[in-house]
């Protein structure tokens, strides 16, 4: 449906014939054409195009249209049902109008969909890729809850480097809901690299042992439930807290949001979360926690940007406190490691947002020295932060 100018004609042409029998014949491709390196910026260009001419007449369906698709996959919201239902029909008349038509609507609300004529669901299950075969992210519509479904194949008798890697990267987990349990994974897969063995030998038997120990819980990964609706609102006071926490082996960072009800009622959400295994040149522990801190300190910053919470009150707590001094110090009199990641964070964040926090009041923790699958399935301190969070203002 995007055409493309004649002056670009040339650019798509190609010769064809039925058989080898027949002359060849030229032709032009006037259309955006898939499998072009060009082709995937040409048509969200062209969806760009379409809300922008539409802006005026359709403020709120050109802003999702801009900001809430992903290629030909439109995620989006709103704060009643009756304004997710002239949303809905606005950005299909919008698309519509371009000769972009909208199919497979999904909601957690019924009348929404009965009204743009598709059939109820109970679930819907994302991919990173349609051929994924072990792990994607699943709404559960009825009781708008995220989790997840794993198709795990059988433990192999001789494990590979290949088969390792390939299982821990299909693992969908795109906001780090269940980060604690990957990033096991990861550390597994260091170890092989450590080893410099090839992608198709055989692994040692120490090594095989700790990934069956691993993989045969991952099912449990199914019981593990996340609200999708974090408790958010115009109405609603909310503010982000994030933790950091490193080990010798990874470290990570986690965001959670505590909202606030007119009624007094708080409540706190895990967010987001990311790890990393630490690099494989040994680096001390305060150093390694000062990386954790410098991720949460991106991660924040990204947040805000993508929720569009600007102002948005937050603190951020680490349990070190030489990270927390490095923190606070001047850049320029520190050596150069710990310079820069201090000047990252005091770019990313305000100094005076960092707070120290109990090690086992810490949910970064769990990021930083991984957990077995089934230890996360209803893990408070996980899923909704230090049970202070959810307590009136501390002093």
């Amino acid at each position: 449906m995007v055409k493309v100018v004649q002056e670009q004609w040339d650019l798509q042409r190609i010769f064809w014939r039925e058989n080898q029998q027949d002359d060849l014949k030229e032709y032009w491709l006037t259309v955006v054409t898939y499998g072009m390196t060009s082709s995937a910026y040409n048509a969200v260009r062209a969806l760009i195009q379409c809300a922008r001419e539409a802006e005026q007449e359709f403020p709120n369906a050109a802003k999702a249209i801009m900001e809430d698709f992903y290629m030909d996959d439109c995620t989006t919201g709103a704060d009643s049902e009756e304004q997710a239902i002239e949303l809905s029909k606005d950005i299909n008349h919008v698309l519509r109008g371009a000769g972009f038509e909208l199919r497979k609507w999904k909601s957690n609300s019924r009348a929404l969909v009965k009204d743009m004529n598709y059939e109820e669901q109970e679930s819907i299950l994302f991919e990173d890729d349609e051929k994924a075969s072990i792990l994607g992210l699943k709404w559960l519509l009825e009781k708008d809850q995220f989790t997840f479904v794993v198709k795990t194949p059988a433990i192999e008798q001789a494990m590979t480097k290949r088969s390792v890697v390939s299982s821990v990267a299909q693992l969908y987990d795109p906001n780090g809901f269940i980060a604690p349990v990957t990033i096991i994974g990861k550390i597994i897969i260091q170890d092989i690299w450590r080893l410099n063995v090839g992608w198709d030998e055989t692994l040692p038997r120490e090594i095989y042992e700790r990934w069956r120990e691993f993989w045969q819980e991952i099912t449990f990964l199914e019981n593990v439930r996340i609200q999708r609706w974090i408790g958010t609102s115009k109405e609603i006071h909310q503010e982000l807290h994030g933790f950091s926490d490193a080990s010798e082996r990874a470290y990570g960072a986690a965001i959670y949001v505590r909202t606030i009800c007119a009624n007094g009622r708080i409540s706190a959400s895990l967010l987001t979360a990311k790890t990393r295994v630490a690099p494989l040149k040994t680096v001390t522990i305060p150093r390694l926690e000062l990386a954790a801190a410098e991720l949460l300190g991106r991660l924040v910053a990204s947040v805000i940007k993508t929720m569009e919470w600007a102002g948005v009150e937050y603190e951020l707590w680490s349990d070190s406190l030489v990270a927390l001094h490095w923190i606070n110090k001047l850049p320029y009199n520190l050596k150069t490691f710990v310079a820069n990641r201090v000047a990252s964070i005091q770019t990313n964040t305000e100094v005076k947002r960092w707070r120290h926090v109990r090690t086992q009041d810490n949910p970064a923790d769990l990021l930083s020295r991984g957990i077995k699958p089934s230890a996360l399935v209803n893990n408070n301190l996980w899923l909704h932060g230090p049970e202070w969070l959810t307590k009136p203002r501390w002093s």
